[in-house]
């Protein structure tokens, strides 16, 4: 079987602005670069998984029409720049509660994309925070990276030592998409 590699993307922080609890389809934007760098990551064979804790919603700080009018901005955001996003996966699900799909939880990744197996060895997770990071050591990938946009500054003080090996850090994701070989 025919494996592919994918590249496992927060969305707040890492591809758009964080505007915390995001309801406001008119705040959303693209943090600098994005488009360019997720163009870079397909045109080198990576399918592109967007995943998402979006808590809001389980908290009830925003609704579920809010989180969708959102996530359908983001939409036309990602088509206007011309990018396919292979597959997006959120989870709602409230902090406090038990969950095997809120990251690092491993249970909303896909194993299989148009019935390729995703090769994980190949594979790249990235994001702001430190469950974007642990989620791609549960699957398994080699090095994850941090960017700094978001609260990726703040969390980079925050990453073991014992991690450090498996986790770059660096100051946005075209920065990780020009580095990253195909």
């Amino acid at each position: 079987m025919k494996t592919v590699p994918a590249i496992l993307l927060d969305r707040d922080g890492t591809l758009i602005e964080d505007t915390h609890y995001p309801r406001d389809p008119s705040k959303i934007c693209w943090l600098d670069g994005v488009p360019d760098a997720l163009h870079l990551f397909q045109s080198k064979g990576y399918r592109l998984f967007v995943v998402s804790n979006q808590s809001g919603v389980g908290r009830g700080v925003i609704s579920f029409d809010q989180f969708q009018a959102v996530h359908n901005r983001f939409n036309e955001l990602v088509q206007d720049a011309g990018v396919v996003i292979d597959e997006y996966h959120y989870c709602f699900d409230h902090p406090k509660g038990e969950s095997a799909f809120r990251k690092p939880a491993t249970g909303m990744i896909p194993r299989q994309w148009k019935g390729h197996a995703v090769d994980w060895s190949r594979s790249v997770a990235i994001g702001d925070r430190l469950s974007d990071l642990a989620l791609g050591m549960a699957m398994g990938i080699p090095v994850s990276f941090l960017v700094r946009t978001g609260l990726g500054a703040k969390t980079e003080n925050e990453i073991p030592t014992s991690e450090r090996a498996r986790i770059q850090v660096r100051s946005h994701l075209l920065e990780i998409a020009k580095e990253l070989s195909a």
